[in-house]
């Protein structure tokens, strides 16, 4: 049996807990805006749940790369780096790739999220409005710990367990697996920007709808790309849909502003 990928342990660790400190500003308006009824400062609340979101990111880290380095999966690039091997062929194509596909993905989700709930995305458009650019950008930082905790902890592991039962003419876990995977990872993607909504601002049909949708087509996409690249290309994918995403929003703001 393989030896336990430590070194990538700890590369990852310190890069996403860096992604998870970021969150410190988004967490501390959290905190005054949805947490005051449990009497605690927002800076206490912001603790409680940076010390919470550090522990899930490292338990998923942790049990992530046992079944993603056994599928050949999770960073692939860096593992290759680390080993001393030759990266995989095509890796800065598929970089690329990934980064421009998901800044187009980003325009086309905030568009077609404009145009189908115009109100609610008016309202949730506000609450980004009033964020310093700073600090939305370092939230984008938060796409490391989402993508190991969702693709390489998540994925991965359904894929592994799939594997057992379900595989193809070589011994490999179907396509059919990876699919699965990714579709209910996917769903994380929901869940977890709803998770963050709901802690802004209460939520209705249209607001949970308007949250849910692009992130889980979304998060989709992410998966495919980490099925077929590895991790470093889903968080470059990640990056880019992120910037997409802030500069539609960004447009429209200016837009309603001026007129």
């Amino acid at each position: 049996m393989p030896d336990y990928p430590w070194q990538e342990f700890i590369v990852l660790s310190i890069a996403g807990t860096a992604g998870v400190l970021a969150q410190w500003p988004n967490l501390i308006e959290a905190g005054r805006a949805r947490l005051a009824e449990m009497r605690l400062s927002p800076r206490l609340v912001a603790w409680m749940l940076l010390i919470q979101a550090e522990g899930v990111f490292l338990l998923a880290l942790a049990i992530g790369l046992f079944p993603a380095s056994r599928l050949g999966a999770g960073a692939v690039w860096l593992r290759a780096w680390m080993t001393g091997t030759s990266l995989p062929s095509g890796w800065l194509r598929e970089g690329l790739l990934g980064l421009s596909g998901g800044l187009l993905l980003g325009w086309l989700l905030a568009l077609a999220s404009r145009a189908v709930f115009p109100s609610a995305d008016a309202r949730l458009r506000g609450l980004e409005a009033r964020q310093p650019a700073w600090q939305r950008g370092l939230s984008w930082l938060s796409a490391l710990p989402e993508e190991v905790t969702l693709r390489l902890f998540l994925c991965s592991l359904i894929v592994w367990l799939l594997g057992w039962v379900w595989q193809d003419a070589s011994g490999a876990a179907a396509d059919g697996a990876w699919l699965a995977a990714i579709t209910f990872s996917a769903l994380g993607s929901g869940l977890n920007q709803l998770l963050t909504a709901g802690l802004r601002l209460g939520l209705n049909a249209v607001l949970v709808a308007r949250v849910l949708l692009p992130q889980i087509l979304a998060g989709w996409a992410f998966g495919w790309v980490y099925w077929q690249a590895g991790l470093e290309a889903a968080v470059l994918a990640h990056l880019g849909f992120e910037a997409g995403w802030w500069m539609v929003g960004r447009a429209v703001f200016r837009q309603t502003a001026v007129g």
